[in-house]
């Protein structure tokens, strides 16, 4: 059975960030210059991220473009950042600028500790334990990780926002009106999905993750809310299931890196 091609648009780009040359701290918009795996030259790569540095690994997924101005670009459609491990990583983050008071790694280790003494005490860095080792933490990325957590266990708990729906009728229901028939990974995700706050569904494109389930909600007038990380996606999950859906950051009001949607105002819908 011969494997199909990797579509144009999904192509994967790996590398380390050499610099950031220019974020947009409103909507994450980003340009990159990067080190990619199978490329002699420095990469341009703009897409969005929350925060982005130098010396950070980067792997994005998107297509390549031919920008009139600025050459040859790979626009991410999917773009995430990982801690630096290498020595060049490290060195470059430090450099960046994202710890204050930190710019070389060729310090004496006295001057790095009283630094980062300087900057705990001002709370700029946070300090904490990842199991049994110590960590520092920039203090908005770790204020802001601490607080989705606490919501998504808020959020876990507590009465279903619709009304009780016995999956082992739902099940049969939707097999019959869409002429399949489920896979037991499936009757399963079905079940967690109507008997859970909060979930998490992973699968291939096309695999019904999206649209049985709404389609099952939604005939119990359940008031649905769908969002999607960006314009491109959100249309085409409106064109897959036919409701409203948005961005992340239009459905949230996002308007700056902290919104104050966390923990302030719900949406007034099951999302």
């Amino acid at each position: 059975m011969k494997s199909e091609p990797t579509p144009p648009d999904r192509e994967v780009l790996t590398g380390l960030a050499e610099r950031v040359t220019y974020q947009n701290t409103e909507n994450g918009f980003c340009v990159v210059r990067i080190k990619a795996r199978g490329h002699r030259e420095l990469v341009t790569l703009v897409g969005h991220a929350a925060a982005i540095s130098a010396g950070e690994w980067i792997t994005a997924s998107g297509s390549w473009v031919n920008d009139r101005t600025h050459g040859q670009q790979f626009k991410a459609r999917f773009l995430k950042t990982s801690a630096p491990t290498s020595a060049e990583g490290i060195e470059k983050y430090l450099a960046s600028g994202m710890i204050r008071g930190i710019g070389l790694l060729e310090v004496p280790q006295e001057l790095v500790r009283t630094a980062l003494d300087l900057e705990l005490a001002d709370g700029t860095v946070i300090a904490d334990m990842v199991g049994d080792k110590p960590c520092a933490f920039l203090a908005g990325l770790y204020r802001a990780e601490r607080g989705i957590a606490e919501r998504l266990l808020q959020l876990g708990t507590g009465k279903l926002p619709w009304p009780w729906i016995d999956p082992e009728k739902a099940i049969p229901w939707i097999e019959q009106r869409t002429g399949l028939v489920f896979a037991e990974s499936q009757r399963s995700a079905v079940r967690l999905a109507l008997t859970s706050k909060v979930l998490v569904i992973t699968g291939g494109p096309g695999v019904g993750k999206t649209t049985l389930i709404l389609r099952i909600l939604s005939a119990k007038g359940v008031r649905l809310l769908l969002c999607a990380p960006t314009g491109r996606a959100a249309k085409r999950m409106n064109e897959a299931t036919g409701f409203e859906v948005k961005t992340i950051h239009r459905l949230l009001e996002v308007r700056a890196r902290i919104s104050a949607r966390l923990g302030v105002r719900p949406l007034g819908r099951s999302t």
